[in-house]
Formats: structure tokens, C-alpha cells, sequence
């Protein structure tokens, strides 16, 4: 059932295990494999909305992470949860200047939130370069070191 396969899904979102891969388009309604987006890098996948004020912040606070890493081995690769349109997303993604790949999960379309049980507010997962999750939630303070450690 839908039901099971769902709390399958989330026992698996787990640090030690490996993420769980999807395609979601872009704002060019251009389809990425996430495994594309961040193979062999250490990345955040950061599930956030337009609509979750604490998620926009939680994102905003990536940026000096994001631009000091970035040609390091490090990625971000946001999946924003909307509704009806994209309008919002978009100049949002242009106000906040996040300029990793963004995907969009539009009316739930692909059920990528629901898969990672995620319910109404965003989450973060850290993973290294071979797709382990390392952290979920993880603070800034918390990513810094992990990437000191391994990427410099």
C-alpha cells in the first residue's frame, strides 16, 4: 500500500544510508536526475517552499557555505514545493540569489516530500560524494565542519 511504501521510504531517510534519487524539472521545466545534480560531491538537498519562511532562511543561510565550497567538491541542489505556478519560486530564487540547481515539485506532482516524509515544513539533507546521508538538519556550524574536514 501507499501507506507502507511511504514508511519505508522514511526509515530509510537515515545518516548511513544512501538518499533516495528522483527527477523533478527545473524552472525551464527541464527534467534532472538528482543523482546527476550532485554525483561526487558532498551536497545539501534542501526541500523548501516559497510559502516556509524558516525554510528561505534556513537557504539563505547556506549562501557563504554555497560560495565557499562551491568549486571545492560541495553542491546544493534545492527542491521547492509549490502551488498552482512558479511565479513566487522565481523571484524568490532572483531575490535570495540562490544559484545551485533548483528543481520544482509542483502540486505534489512526483511525491518527492512525501517520499523523504516530509510532511509541511522543509528539511535538509547532508551527503558525501558517494550519496550517504551524513546529517539531516544539520546546522551551518555543523556543515562547515564536516566539509572542512573533507574538502580542504
Amino acid at each position: 500500500t501507499l501507506t507502507r511504501n511511504m514508511l519505508d521510504d522514511i526509515e530509510l531517510i537515515q545518516p548511513g544510508n544512501k538518499y533516495i534519487d528522483f527527477s523533478a524539472p527545473d524552472l525551464d521545466n527541464k527534467i534532472h536526475k538528482l543523482s546527476d545534480v550532485i554525483q561526487g560531491k558532498y551536497a545539501v538537498i534542501d526541500f523548501w517552499a516559497t510559502t516556509c519562511g524558516s525554510c528561505i532562511v534556513g537557504s539563505r543561510d547556506l549562501l557563504p557555505i554555497y560560495e565557499e565550497y562551491k568549486d571545492k567538491g560541495f553542491t546544493i541542489c534545492g527542491i521547492a514545493r509549490e502551488y498552482k505556478d512558479t511565479d513566487a519560486l522565481v523571484r524568490r530564487i532572483e531575490r535570495e540569489k540562490f544559484t545551485w540547481t533548483n528543481l520544482v515539485e509542483l502540486d505534489d506532482k512526483y511525491q518527492i516530500w512525501s517520499k523523504y516524509g516530509i510532511q509541511t515544513l522543509g528539511k535538509k539533507i547532508l551527503v558525501d560524494d558517494k550519496g550517504v546521508i551524513l546529517a539531516i538538519d544539520p546546522s551551518v556550524d555543523q556543515i562547515r565542519e564536516i566539509l572542512d574536514g573533507r574538502l580542504k
